[in-house]
């Protein structure tokens, strides 16, 4: 099976949990339709443009070894596209998300598609976690306290330590990235 989002379904309608239904949005069709929205929006259109940012912004920073590789326009091209595309589409989501649980979207603390951690925080904690390294939420409050909560969740601390930004960049031959990778398991 191939596309991350496609196997996350698989994984979770395979396996189930007493969770399973719900990290997929729950029994109500347009709650499963919301998830699943951002299950593959994540990987197949927001990977490649916060991907882009994080890379030429962070790897590619000047005193690393790819510094020569750094591309400005892509970074100034793929900021512009998220700031027309993502932002307004995730600050909605979550506006909305807030609202439909009774609180202002500053005192929400739920997640993208429902009070509850879903399929959809999962696959889109890779983009946010790029893109918060790199500063682009300064100035989207919104995001920020999304990426917060996110951030401070056990699971998230686990699979994206802080180290993971120092040690593991291109090209990625560091002895102590391969070890965090395999501590990581």
């Amino acid at each position: 099976i191939l596309e991350s989002g496609a196997i996350m379904e698989y994984l979770l309608d395979r396996f189930p949990s007493e969770r399973s239904e719900e990290m997929l949005g729950g029994r109500e069709h347009r709650a499963r339709a919301k998830v699943r929205q951002w299950l593959h929006y994540a990987p197949a259109t927001l990977y490649s443009r916060a991907g882009s940012v994080y890379v030429h912004s962070w790897e590619f920073r000047r005193g690393q070894k790819g510094e020569h590789m750094r591309d400005d326009n892509a970074i100034a091209t793929n900021s512009a596209w998220l700031r027309a595309h993502f932002v307004p589409f995730a600050v909605s989501e979550l506006t909305s998300a807030a609202a439909a649980s009774g609180a202002s979207v500053e005192e929400y603390a739920g997640f993208i598609a429902s009070l509850k951690l879903t399929a959809a925080d999962i696959a889109l904690s890779w983009e946010m976690m790029l893109l918060e390294q790199v500063g682009f939420f300064d100035g989207h409050p919104v995001l920020q306290a999304y990426a917060l909560r996110l951030r401070s969740l056990a699971s998230w601390r686990r699979v994206y330590p802080d180290a993971i930004h120092e040690v593991c960049v291109w090209p990625h031959d560091n002895q102590k990235c391969q070890e965090l990778h395999l501590e990581l398991g």
